[in-house]
């Protein structure tokens, strides 16, 4: 990594709080699916090690929540859309959660749910009472604050409980 020496006095940098929410306000919330779609991505596990020259591609079902909107003081949400500013194209955008189901494939090359007892494409389904997956949607997520695994990390991330 090649760097460069910024000749300022550091001590006079500003400090800013930051505009991101706080994931941890958004533990055990419930939000709606709002949309589930089938998509191909890259395989990065093609042969069950990850690699990430892989040009292999897989499919899953990718389930998105309705946008995320700012909670009150009694951490009951409001009317205002949580967003974030595209710094590239300029624009606010709606905070989302999204979870990836992988697909499983057949001897055909056909891509299906697996009814598997560790299936968790199946096991969401069922926890949700339905047996097509576009009839998740409307049903509600429960949301869940995930602190990193790194100890040098004090990030935590809002993801779909699955």
């Amino acid at each position: 990594m090649e760097e460069k020496i910024i000749e300022r006095n550091i001590s006079e940098i500003p400090k800013k709080e930051s505009n991101a929410f706080d994931p941890n306000k958004y533990h055990n919330k419930s939000v709606k699916i709002a949309k589930v779609q089938e998509v191909e991505v890259t395989d990065f596990y093609p042969n069950g090690s990850y690699d990430d020259k892989s040009t292999a591609t897989t499919h899953k079902i990718k389930i998105e929540t309705e946008p995320l909107h700012e909670l009150d003081e009694g951490g009951n949400f409001t009317d205002k859309i949580l967003t974030f500013k595209d710094e590239v194209k300029n624009v606010e955008v709606p905070i989302t959660r999204r979870h990836y189901f992988g697909l499983s494939i057949d001897e055909n090359g056909n891509w299906f749910i697996s009814k598997h007892p560790n299936a968790k494409l199946w096991a969401f389904m069922k926890l949700h009472k339905v047996e097509d997956p576009t009839a998740l949607i409307g049903k509600y997520a429960k949301l869940v604050a995930i602190p990193s695994t790194n100890p040098e990390d004090d990030s935590t991330k809002l993801r779909i409980l699955v």
